[in-house]
């Protein structure tokens, strides 16, 4: 069986519909990799007004267990800060650990082009011809997907080299190129005439869940977690302590 790659999405809350078509399509149904999205499966998003701790509190709770990262481009995701955060958070190596992978995908209904965020800008140039990372219109298969994923995968050594990630940060959102207006919850709601919604976990429908317990001395966390990428009835899978893993199965335990 193909690997599938712990993958980070990050998106604008506006485009969630495209989002969830394309991750039930590539990770649910085509499994070419596993998601890890903020606000679904019951992970909150962080509030804080302090950039650099909820910098750190992405990439410690919500990426650490993802080794790329994926940008779903719509029309306005080059305006909002938390894009910036969540790249940012991506391409910082800790004292044990690699930079995700960093790809762009526009989502389809933005055609073959949109605006990038400025920070992945830093790392990537024109026809994927340099820079860190790599831009892509939707892909056209699960193969062609999951190349483009493992390329991800590969550029944590081979060009990391290339990585641009300054620590300053978009304290707030850009003027959005598109709408010509600042996104925010009150100001999109106006836009739509509809009222400020709550943001709620992006996936529904029944999963099981189950623990594994393991002995980490007997057993390498890494070394569980890399069969379990391999298994096609393997959903997702979390970690928790460092001899638990949660996994989603549509599979009973047997």
């Amino acid at each position: 069986m193909p690997v599938r790659r712990k993958v980070f999405v990050s998106y604008f809350r506006e485009d969630r519909a495209e989002v969830e078509e394309f991750v039930d399509q590539w990770a649910e149904r085509e499994r070419v990799f596993l998601p890890q999205i903020m606000g679904a499966f019951g992970r909150g998003i962080i509030n804080s007004t302090n950039t650099e701790y909820v910098i750190g509190r992405i990439r410690t709770e919500h990426i650490a267990e993802a080794t790329v990262t994926l940008v779903l481009v719509g029309r306005c995701t080059h305006s909002r800060r938390h894009v910036d955060w969540e790249i940012q958070a991506s391409l910082r190596r800790g004292e044990n650990s690699l930079p995700n992978g960093l790809q762009g995908v526009v989502l389809p209904s933005q055609g073959r082009a949109a605006d990038l965020p400025l920070r992945f800008v830093m790392n990537w140039a024109p026809g994927n011809q340099g820079g860190y990372a790599r831009y892509y219109v939707a892909p056209q298969s699960a193969d062609q997907l999951r190349s483009w994923i493992e390329d991800a995968f590969q550029a944590r050594t081979s060009r990391a080299s290339l990585i641009k990630n300054p620590r300053n940060t978009m304290a707030n959102n850009a003027q959005c190129h598109a709408c010509r207006v600042t996104h925010s919850l009150r100001v999109d709601s106006k836009r739509r005439g509809e009222p400020r919604e709550s943001i709620q976990p992006i996936f529904g429908g029944s999963r099981r869940c189950l623990v594994i317990d393991f002995n980490p001395f007997s057993l390498a966390r890494h070394e569980i977690l890399q069969y379990l990428d391999t298994q096609s009835d393997i959903l997702n899978w979390f970690t928790m302590l460092p001899s638990q893993v949660i996994v989603v199965s549509e599979q009973t335990p047997d």
